[in-house]
């Protein structure tokens, strides 16, 4: 709370208002609690005329913010210039013209009650303030629950292709993931065209001295789609997968 540097004239001022001061009037329900409560406008009823025949009025205005709450200032004046004020924040539930309005109205009612004294809501001992929450159980953050779980193991070395499909036909054969057009399909759904682009084009690699097995099971099975035949034993395989120089210009990707 901040005030002037004397409110001595403010305090016998207020004291005589609040002697006349009534409960306003609970015209609204919460529908949420279902609990009735004054609105803004039935605090200001209430307090209006007991204001102006004591010499008094409030002002509400909002301070600047970084944008993510509102920050409401309310101040109670007396004719002689001696004033007390107080501030709420609040964070809109929604950031948007109405979130912000309700969350202003909210501010408004509660912090003008609060400096008069004014009871402008049911009091219900604290129960609603005690009620547990209804938000889920705590949960360990992903982090801590991979850290406390066993390592998973991982292959030697990485499958460049899936393997070929049980029944041993080509067109079964699931299309790995560097083909990005045909990704998920099955070679059987390639068009012929870059079956063999493909079968010209590539070359399994070599990963730690060898080559997978799905990287040979995916060159035969384009060796087969295109006609070629089962290919010959394979020699050693160059350290990178090797593609035609002059075949970059028309990559069915």
């Amino acid at each position: 709370m901040s005030h002037s540097p004397e409110i001595n004239h403010l305090a016998k001022a207020l004291a005589a208002a609040q002697s006349s001061l009534s409960p306003a009037a609970k015209d609204a329900v919460n529908p949420h609690f279902r609990n009735h409560y004054a609105s803004l406008g039935s605090v200001w009823d209430a307090a209006r005329e007991v204001l102006g025949a004591n010499g008094l009025s409030v002002v509400q205005t909002y301070a600047p913010t970084d944008g993510t709450r509102l920050d409401l200032v309310t101040t109670l004046l007396h004719e002689s210039g001696q004033w007390i004020s107080g501030t709420i924040s609040m964070v809109p539930a929604k950031a948007d013209p109405q979130g912000i309005g309700s969350a202003a109205t909210y501010a408004r009612r509660y912090s003008l009650a609060s400096i008069l004294g004014i009871v402008a809501d049911e009091d219900d001992d604290g129960q609603k303030a005690s009620m547990p929450s209804h938000a889920p159980a705590y949960q360990a953050p992903i982090a801590t629950v991979l850290k406390a779980s066993k390592p998973v193991s991982v292959p030697s070395q990485p499958s460049a292709a899936p393997a070929a499909a049980n029944d041993g036909s080509w067109r079964s054969m699931v299309v790995p993931k560097f083909i990005k057009k045909y990704a998920g399909q099955t070679l059987g759904d390639m068009p012929q065209r870059d079956l063999e682009w493909w079968a010209s084009n590539y070359t399994p690699k070599e990963f730690r001295g060898q080559i997978a097995q799905a990287d040979l099971d995916l060159r035969s099975a384009l060796d087969q789609a295109t006609g070629r035949g089962q290919p010959a034993a394979v020699a050693p395989a160059p350290k990178q997968a090797e593609l035609n120089d002059n075949a970059l210009d028309d990559v069915p990707f």
